[in-house]
């Protein structure tokens, strides 16, 4: 039954009679296959789709349905309804925010609607941020730096255009390759082989300032205003009690105007409702066996991208 907006009662009654109504217009388009799939996400349980609906709906929206948690989420005990309120409170303390500080800058936050298990498993639809994660854009600059001889020649300029379409698995592959890898710095080289031969994230800062160090100009993966905005936001979060825990490269994104955006929030925390625990340290053993999950600390990860950012001219 939908409820109307005087039995919810007030402004926030109507926005959530609103976000009813979207929900109630996305599930019928996705059950009556009226959408265009246009690829899966990071992992296998996020699908991409582009729902045409009415008024603010009519956007690219990611569908995420619960199906295998990650280690961290398994320990932690997080469920994708967690992941709904928390990342709904990251919206609305940032959109409080830029109503008292509209000079201040700060990163977004995709807009995020719930339906809870629909289908016997529970489902998320997420605003699809368009553009490159942190990681892919340092992935994107190593190989153009490396590989492109002349990048103002039109056969340049073609090069450089085949490499900003790579998937993130494609780049991936190729920045794995013995004539890049061996460029990099020895103990990231190492990491490589240990990982079967395949670049991770754990490279990135030796990217991102491998990157830095051979190109003029500000950092073309986090400016000094991209990272300030991520800064203020992450800081804006923090005095709220709020707390992402997985700031890694490709949680970070930068849209095609330049605007940062911050996603997956499935590990975040309120330390408001934290009753025991450390905010990045939980034991998950006993007494016999001391067995702990460590989680990103964002701010250990904010001078990480402060690094990348402070690039000089």
């Amino acid at each position: 039954m939908l409820r109307s907006p005087e039995m919810m009662g007030g402004i926030e009654g109507e926005l959530k009679y609103e976000k009813e109504k979207a929900l109630k217009e996305l599930l019928r388009k996705l059950t009556n296959g009226e959408y265009t799939h246009i690829g899966d996400g990071r992992s296998g349980d996020v699908k991409m789709l582009t729902i045409d609906a009415d008024s603010d709906l009519s956007k690219t929206w990611v569908l995420k349905i619960e199906r295998e948690k990650t280690k961290e989420q398994e320990a932690l005990n997080l469920t994708m309804r967690d992941e709904l309120l928390l990342h709904s409170r990251a919206m609305d303390i940032l959109v409080r925010a830029r109503i008292a500080n509209p000079d201040k800058l700060y990163a977004d936050i995709p807009e995020i609607i719930g339906f809870m298990n629909e289908w016997e498993k529970p489902v998320l639809f997420i605003e699809y941020v368009e553009g490159n994660t942190l990681f892919e854009r340092a992935l994107k600059e190593f190989i153009i730096t490396y590989t492109v001889d002349d990048p103002d020649s039109d056969e340049g300029r073609e090069e450089i255009n085949e490499i900003q379409e790579m998937t993130k698995e494609e780049l991936i592959d190729r920045a794995s390759e013995p004539d890049l890898v061996n460029v990099l710095p020895p103990r990231y080289r190492h990491e490589i082989q240990l990982e079967g031969g395949q670049l991770d994230e754990n490279a990135f800062i030796g990217i991102a300032l491998d990157v830095n160090r051979l190109t003029k100009g500000q950092s073309k993966i986090i400016n000094e205003k991209q990272f300030e905005a991520l800064t203020n936001t992450v800081k804006l979060l923090h005095a709220k009690g709020f707390h992402h825990r997985d700031l890694h490269a490709s949680n970070i994104m930068i849209k095609p105007d330049g605007t940062v955006s911050i996603i997956d929030f499935g590990l975040s925390v309120d330390t408001r409702a934290l009753e025991t625990g450390s905010v990045y340290t939980e034991n998950i053993g006993n007494a016999m066996q001391e067995r702990y999950v460590k989680l990103m600390k964002d701010l250990e990860m904010l001078e990480t991208y402060y690094k990348v950012a402070r690039k000089r001219v």
